[in-house]
Protein backbone atom coordinates (compact mmCIF):
# COMPACT_ATOMS: atom_id res chain seq x y z
CA UNK A 1 0.00 0.00 0.00
CA UNK A 2 0.66 3.61 0.16
CA UNK A 3 3.55 2.67 3.27
CA UNK A 4 4.96 -0.03 1.15
CA UNK A 5 5.72 2.72 -1.39
CA UNK A 6 6.80 5.34 0.94
CA UNK A 7 9.41 2.70 2.44
CA UNK A 8 10.47 2.23 -1.45
CA UNK A 9 10.79 5.85 -2.55
CA UNK A 10 12.70 6.64 0.95
CA UNK A 11 14.88 3.42 0.41
CA UNK A 12 15.57 4.41 -3.45
CA UNK A 13 16.66 8.20 -2.46
CA UNK A 14 18.70 6.92 0.35
CA UNK A 15 20.55 4.40 -1.81
CA UNK A 16 20.69 7.04 -4.12
CA UNK A 17 22.30 9.84 -1.84
CA UNK A 18 24.92 6.99 -0.20
CA UNK A 19 26.09 5.49 -4.23
CA UNK A 20 26.28 9.28 -5.01
CA UNK A 21 29.08 10.03 -1.84
CA UNK A 22 30.99 6.73 -1.98
CA UNK A 23 31.36 6.63 -6.25
CA UNK A 24 31.91 10.38 -7.31
CA UNK A 25 33.44 9.08 -10.03
CA UNK A 26 30.96 10.26 -12.68
CA UNK A 27 31.82 13.52 -11.09
CA UNK A 28 35.25 13.29 -11.95
CA UNK A 29 34.78 11.82 -15.63
CA UNK A 30 33.03 14.69 -17.07
CA UNK A 31 29.48 13.82 -16.80
CA UNK A 32 28.23 16.03 -14.32
CA UNK A 33 25.27 16.80 -16.26
CA UNK A 34 24.14 13.40 -16.76
CA UNK A 35 24.28 12.85 -12.80
CA UNK A 36 22.72 15.63 -12.70
CA UNK A 37 19.86 14.97 -15.60
CA UNK A 38 19.45 11.40 -13.93
CA UNK A 39 19.02 12.73 -10.93
CA UNK A 40 16.35 14.94 -11.57
CA UNK A 41 14.46 12.15 -14.08
CA UNK A 42 14.72 9.71 -10.82
CA UNK A 43 13.17 12.52 -9.09
CA UNK A 44 10.71 12.80 -11.43
CA UNK A 45 9.38 9.58 -11.75
CA UNK A 46 9.38 8.39 -8.00
CA UNK A 47 6.67 11.91 -7.94
CA UNK A 48 5.20 10.38 -10.91
CA UNK A 49 4.77 6.55 -9.27
CA UNK A 50 3.86 8.30 -5.76
CA UNK A 51 1.19 10.20 -7.71
CA UNK A 52 -0.35 7.11 -8.72
CA UNK A 53 -0.49 5.46 -6.09
CA UNK A 54 -2.86 8.73 -4.49
CA UNK A 55 -4.30 8.85 -7.79
CA UNK A 56 -5.30 5.49 -7.45
CA UNK A 57 -6.17 5.51 -3.84
CA UNK A 58 -8.70 7.74 -4.28
CA UNK A 59 -10.62 6.16 -7.30
CA UNK A 60 -10.32 3.35 -4.99
CA UNK A 61 -11.79 4.76 -2.26
CA UNK A 62 -14.74 6.26 -4.00
CA UNK A 63 -16.40 2.89 -4.32
CA UNK A 64 -18.59 1.82 -6.53
CA UNK A 65 -19.15 4.86 -8.90
CA UNK A 66 -20.13 5.62 -12.60
CA UNK A 67 -17.14 5.90 -14.55
CA UNK A 68 -16.21 4.56 -18.24
CA UNK A 69 -13.08 2.96 -17.95
CA UNK A 70 -9.81 3.30 -15.34
CA UNK A 71 -9.03 6.78 -16.39
CA UNK A 72 -11.99 7.26 -18.38
CA UNK A 73 -14.69 9.02 -16.38
CA UNK A 74 -18.54 10.12 -17.95
CA UNK A 75 -20.70 12.66 -16.59
CA UNK A 76 -21.84 10.70 -13.79
CA UNK A 77 -18.80 10.56 -12.21
CA UNK A 78 -18.05 12.62 -9.43
CA UNK A 79 -15.80 15.50 -9.75
CA UNK A 80 -12.83 14.52 -7.39
CA UNK A 81 -13.10 10.99 -8.90
CA UNK A 82 -12.92 12.27 -12.30
CA UNK A 83 -9.69 14.50 -11.24
CA UNK A 84 -7.52 11.44 -10.00
CA UNK A 85 -8.69 9.50 -13.21
CA UNK A 86 -7.68 12.53 -15.28
CA UNK A 87 -4.20 12.26 -13.19
CA UNK A 88 -3.95 8.36 -13.74
CA UNK A 89 -4.88 8.87 -17.57
CA UNK A 90 -1.34 11.26 -17.53
CA UNK A 91 0.54 9.41 -15.13
CA UNK A 92 0.32 5.98 -16.79
CA UNK A 93 2.45 7.18 -19.64
CA UNK A 94 4.87 9.41 -17.81
CA UNK A 95 6.04 6.56 -15.43
CA UNK A 96 7.15 4.42 -18.08
CA UNK A 97 8.80 7.27 -20.13
CA UNK A 98 10.34 8.57 -17.14
CA UNK A 99 11.95 5.06 -16.92
CA UNK A 100 12.75 4.80 -20.73
CA UNK A 101 14.31 8.10 -20.14
CA UNK A 102 16.75 7.11 -17.34
CA UNK A 103 17.79 3.96 -19.44
CA UNK A 104 19.09 6.52 -22.25
CA UNK A 105 21.05 8.49 -19.86
CA UNK A 106 22.26 5.80 -17.81
CA UNK A 107 23.66 3.87 -21.34
CA UNK A 108 25.25 7.36 -22.28
CA UNK A 109 26.77 7.85 -18.59
CA UNK A 110 28.10 4.51 -18.57
CA UNK A 111 29.53 4.72 -22.45
CA UNK A 112 31.00 7.45 -21.07
CA UNK A 113 32.89 6.27 -18.33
Amino acid sequence: GLLGALVGIVTHLGSALWLGRIAPRFWRRGTPGLAVTRTALTAAALLATAGTGVAGRRVMLAGDVPVATAVRPISDTPPEVARAQARLRIEQWAVPALTGLLWVVNAVQERRA
